[in-house]
């Protein structure tokens, strides 16, 4: 069936987060403004496994800061006019399930970080599926998104959050488990119009 759509016509897809809008003369999505694309969770351990192959150890932190890099302006656009933290939280961990990253619970974060578990990520089932187990936690992407939305919920500088994945499926743990550390130095904290410019 070949659909056309008059200009500005796109078709959306409703999320609880925000809308995801497309247009099939370009073949775009986007996000609270930002570009979209969409891999199957095949597609993306590939890729993944050829930067680590590439790159060893230097792989880790690449991951963790693009994930960052692409969630933070989107996670800002969407809880630019949320003034509570919390529902900031839930708003992000909403978008994270609604996008096929996996499932937490967002009452485990506050202003101090938390822990958090999640036993349906996309990248260590991914893994697991394709590849086995492994020796070493593989959810880096899960770590950038989880400091760019506390850094965005808190009105934080991104040197304050870490995020430690400390359990991973992939590595044979019964989930992932990621704790979430907050450096509280009131020096660096930043207005959410100030995250959402990538200050």
């Amino acid at each position: 069936m070949d659909a056309t759509f008059a200009e500005g016509d796109w078709p959306q897809l409703p999320m609880a987060t925000h809308t995801v809008e497309f247009d099939p003369q370009t073949n775009q999505a986007l996000l609270a403004g930002s570009h979209m694309v969409f891999h199957c969770h095949y597609y993306n351990c590939a890729i993944h496994k050829s930067i680590e192959d590439a790159l060893s150890t230097d792989a880790a932190e690449l991951f963790r800061s693009s994930a960052f890099a692409a969630a933070q302006p989107q996670l800002a656009a969407i809880v630019a006019q949320v003034d509570s933290p919390s529902t900031r939280i839930s708003k992000g961990a909403t978008l994270f399930q609604q996008l096929g990253f996996g499932r937490f619970d967002p009452h485990l974060l506050t202003s101090a970080g938390g822990t958090v578990t999640s036993t349906s990520s996309h990248y260590a089932l991914g893994w697991l599926a394709r590849y086995g187990l492994r020796e070493t936690p593989v959810c880096q992407f899960i770590e950038g998104y989880l400091q760019a939305l506390m850094v965005v919920a808190y009105n934080l500088n991104v040197q304050q959050v870490r995020v430690k994945e400390v359990d991973c499926l992939a590595t044979g743990d019964a989930a992932c488990t990621f704790v979430v550390t907050v450096n509280d130095s009131p020096l660096n904290q930043l207005s959410v119009e100030e995250v959402a410019h990538g200050n």
